[in-house]
């Protein structure tokens, strides 16, 4: 080959190679160009889905907790509102136009609520039916929001002058008959009779488990009714139960004869007090719900939510009824529409939350009961909608389920309460146990305070500062470590910090870097997660032991978290020589308060305003209403002089220990602000495991300053230095020895 026709070939190579660079340029940039193309459109059919589901939420939640229907009442029993809350969510997302989703909505959502009106432009798309005018009104009244927790009658939802599914979950039941059935008549029919004398009309039901067998109306002050059914086959007794509200008025009930298969018996023969079998009938005294507050919703009263620009909806708060139904009466029977479809799993199961449909109804659930019934919720309308909207997004976004309950967890992080708390059975499994170390947060870093595996204390010490796990640094786990509580964030230092940056799934390796503070020095270790710890949640001290105890010849230790009250320590509080520091550095003992220990720390009583109520009418009507709380002087007056220990850890029932220990002026706080996190809690049941519970009581300190977030303020603030934890002494109980030693 020639030089020339060798150059010739070289430059045809160039030219070949720069067409395929060329070509593959262009590629590139048609390929860009078409995905730029697509992006857009794949934006905007996702930010269309958010569009859609934020709607349903908004129109969920409102039907949910104020429509006063009776199909909207019969959803109350799980898993009514459930299922309704996922299938509304799959119709939600699989429609393709906003005007689409107007009309799923009101094919959705009539049979639950017939007057419902939904405008779409300048187009009705539907119109309440001509209203029937009847002889009852019947609205909601909620206090907190009864969400079947109903642990002290904090919360409550009823329906006045039509009663709720949710009452029969405060009827007290008693065994009212419990008789022998006669040899030979098991399997007969039976006519019970009863004799009532009342002051006013009633209605009694009888069921047999969920079935209604009769309605017995009471209508004359004097008068008799009769059961008649047939006698479970083989049932040895025949037991019914009687259900009643706690204050019934004047009524008397009883029965004397029963007559199986036409012969008579007499009630008091065959009542047997020896054995007592499950019921087979149950009686219910049905009432109408009483009022909770005097105000109510009238006719007239409406919901309007403005959902776009273009979708509007509204519903009535008041509506006519006569003994047996709500008006108007739904379009279509409820029990045919798409509502009562299963669920994929049972309810609970944590194979639920695999659903995409389950997981995003699980988010509208929460934020409609924090926008309805959260006491401390500062959001406004813009900032709530946007949380949805954003926790949305990442959950449809995710790809495992810990990436949704993260998501979950940053939701209620927003809230701000350490009274929120979040339980998943998907991931309880992940934070059971802990390397065999306690840590404390000091001056912004973590600690060790002790050390609970002999083997390790070759290798580290108390006092060496944590700097890693598993290889990422404190400050970049703390981005994540965070939402894993929520209230203040001295609180959040404590419950996500100090109780939980170490906790992982049962004996799996930690893999933790320390440094000791004075030298330097840095020491690499390898733990197993395999202990736990027996006082996690508690702002333990460096005593030997939290026993109650004698620090010397005139001063008492009690720890309220530990120990119960006992006879010495009701006598030293008589004793005018002695001195007793009362430790609430954690959560207090059942036993302090059913002895009543504080009543016995007063000379007089104590009246506060601290707890209020939350009266909810509507979405818009919503106010606080004072619940004066008492404290009564109980035993001897108190002689002795006491001192009270106080941590971030401190939350709830010490926090309102503590607020009267301040009120009253019983004795001298000495410590930390406490957590702010005071007042009744409300428990929130999700499918697919999920738990959240949420204050349901705003609380004040009985001075009138603000308790949430910022506690119960101290006399004496005292806190944990390096030094204290390396040299391992108390700097709370030192400073009250030191207040005792002084006289002050």
């Amino acid at each position: 080959m020639s030089i020339k026709k060798l150059r010739l070939s070289k430059v045809d190579t160039l030219y070949n190679r720069f067409i395929m660079m060329m070509n593959r340029f262009l590629a590139l940039i048609i390929f860009t160009c078409l995905t730029s193309i697509q992006l857009p459109a794949q934006a905007q059919q996702h930010q269309e889905e958010i569009d859609r589901l934020t709607a349903f939420a908004k129109v969920a939640g409102a039907i949910r907790h104020f429509s006063p229907t009776d199909m909207v009442d019969s959803l109350l029993i799980s898993p009514g509102w459930d299922a309704v809350m996922v299938e509304g969510v799959r119709l939600s997302r699989a429609a393709p136009s906003e005007k689409a989703l107007a009309d799923s909505l009101i094919k959705f959502f009539l049979p639950l609520e017939p007057s419902l009106k939904v405008s779409y432009g300048k187009t009705i798309l539907a119109l309440p039916p001509a209203r029937e005018i009847k002889n009852r009104v019947v609205s909601k009244q909620q206090r907190g929001m009864d969400l079947y927790s109903n642990i002290n009658g904090a919360f409550k939802s009823i329906r006045l002058n039509r009663r709720s599914l949710l009452s029969d979950f405060w009827l007290n039941y008693f065994n009212f008959v419990n008789i022998r059935v006669p040899d030979g008549l098991q399997g007969k029919p039976f006519q019970l009779k009863f004799s009532y004398a009342t002051d006013k009309e009633r209605l009694i039901q009888t069921f047999q488990k969920m079935d209604l067998k009769a309605s017995h109306h009471l209508k004359e002050k004097n008068g008799v009714f009769y059961l008649s059914d047939t006698l479970p086959q083989g049932a040895t007794h025949l037991q019914i139960e009687m259900g009643i509200m706690d204050d019934i008025g004047k009524l008397n009930l009883s029965s004397d004869s029963i007559s199986i298969e036409g012969k008579g018996f007499s009630i008091k023969e065959l009542t047997d007090t020896m054995n007592m079998a499950k019921p087979q009938f149950t009686m219910r005294l049905i009432e109408n719900d009483q009022k909770i507050f005097e105000e109510e919703n009238q006719i007239g009263d409406s919901v309007s939510l403005q959902l776009s620009d273009r979708l509007k909806i509204s519903f009535p708060l008041a509506v006519y009824a006569d003994e047996k139904h709500t008006y108007p009466r739904p379009v279509s029977n409820f029990w045919n529409g798409p509502y009562v479809k299963k669920l994929p799993y049972p309810l609970f199961s944590p194979e639920n939350q695999k659903d995409m449909n389950v997981r995003l109804a699980n988010v509208i659930s929460i934020w409609n009961i924090f926008q309805t019934a959260y006491v401390y919720n500062t959001l406004s309308e813009k900032e709530a909608e946007e949380l949805l909207r954003n926790t949305l997004a990442e959950v449809l976004a995710s790809t495992d389920l810990l990436e949704y309950d993260l998501s979950l967890r940053k939701m209620l992080h927003t809230y701000q309460d350490a009274h929120i708390l979040f339980t998943n059975l998907i991931t309880e499994d992940l934070y059971t146990h802990t390397v065999p170390i306690t840590i404390i947060h000091v001056d912004g870093n973590y600690y060790i305070q002790n050390i609970h595996n002999d083997n390790l204390k070759d290798k580290i010490q108390i006092g060496d500062q944590l700097l890693s796990i598993d290889g990422k640094t404190i400050p970049e786990l703390w981005k994540t470590q965070k939402y894993f509580g929520t209230g203040s964030d001295a609180n959040l230092i404590v419950r996500a910090g100090e109780f939980h940056l170490l906790y992982g799934p049962k004996n799996s390796l930690a893999k933790l870097v320390f440094m000791d503070p004075i030298s330097k020095k840095k020491k690499k270790i390898k733990s197993i997660r395999d202990h736990q710890q027996q006082d996690r949640f508690l702002y333990t001290s460096f005593l030997e032991s939290t026993d109650n105890k004698l620090l010397n010849d005139s001063t008492y230790y009690f720890n309220f978290s530990k120990n119960p009250v006992n006879d010495t320590l009701l006598r030293y509080i008589d004793d005018p020589q002695m001195h007793i520091i009362f430790d609430l550095r954690g959560y207090s003992n059942i036993d302090v308060e059913e002895k009543n220990l504080l009543g016995r720390l007063v000379k007089d009583t104590l009246v506060s305003d601290h707890f209020l109520s939350y009266h909810i009418l509507s979405p818009t009507n919503k106010k606080f209403v004072v619940r004066k709380d008492y404290l009564f002087p109980e035993g001897n007056h108190p002689q002795a002089k006491f001192y009270f220990l106080a941590a971030q850890a401190t939350q709830s029932s010490p926090e309102s220990i503590l607020d009267w220990v301040k009120f009253g002026k019983i004795g001298p706080i000495i410590g930390k602000p406490t957590a702010g996190a005071n007042g009744n809690i409300n428990l929130l049941h999700l499918p697919g495991g999920i738990q959240v519970s949420f204050s349901g009581i705003k609380v004040v300190n009985s001075d009138g300053t603000k308790h949430h977030l910022l506690g119960v303020q101290p006399d004496v603030e005292v806190g944990y230095s390096w030094e204290d934890v390396k040299n391992r002494r108390d700097p709370f109980i030192e400073k009250a020895l030191e207040m005792i030693s002084k006289g002050r």
